[in-house]
């Protein structure tokens, strides 16, 4: 082979060299434009199904707010009713150690047994309550509540 030859065949396999590395290269170019977009399309697909989903959680969050603060309004009821019955059951239990107190405590006056008139009737009750009035104030040491006395009539 001459020399010319040889040249050109060195020529040839230069270029067909160079030609295959801008392939390579073009080649290489394309592949980091599609994982480009690639990665893009998944931001996006990543904000769009954010946004789709925000309102859901955020719909979500707020109903379990709700709950929580009906919940917590709940029990706050059930603690004031509780503690009104317990206050109630106390005072009813006090109010019957009263009246048991009194029952054995009062002498019923001679003549109170039984009536034999209206006036009788009304003295002997004035009397019981009179002496129901003091004893409250003895048993709770405290000022009798106003009890309005019989009046008799004629």
């Amino acid at each position: 082979m001459d020399r010319s030859t040889k040249q050109l065949l060195m020529i040839v396999l230069i270029l067909a060299l160079v030609l295959a590395l801008a392939y390579l290269l073009h080649y290489h170019m394309q592949i980091r434009a599609v994982n480009n977009m690639l990665e893009r399309l998944g931001v996006v697909q990543n904000e769009a199904a954010e946004q789709l989903v925000k309102p859901a959680i955020d719909g979500l969050r707020s109903q379990q707010e709700r709950l929580q603060q009906q919940h917590r309004h709940q029990e706050a009821a059930r603690q004031r009713e509780e503690a009104i019955r317990q206050r109630e059951a106390a005072e009813a239990r006090t109010e019957r150690a009263f009246e048991r107190a009194f029952i054995a405590q009062y002498e019923v006056p001679a003549g109170c047994d039984s009536w034999d008139s209206e006036a009788q009737m009304v003295e002997c009750t004035n009397h019981r309550i009179r002496a129901r009035r003091e004893f409250r104030g003895e048993f709770f040491r405290e000022p009798a509540p106003n009890q309005l006395l019989l009046e008799g009539t004629r």
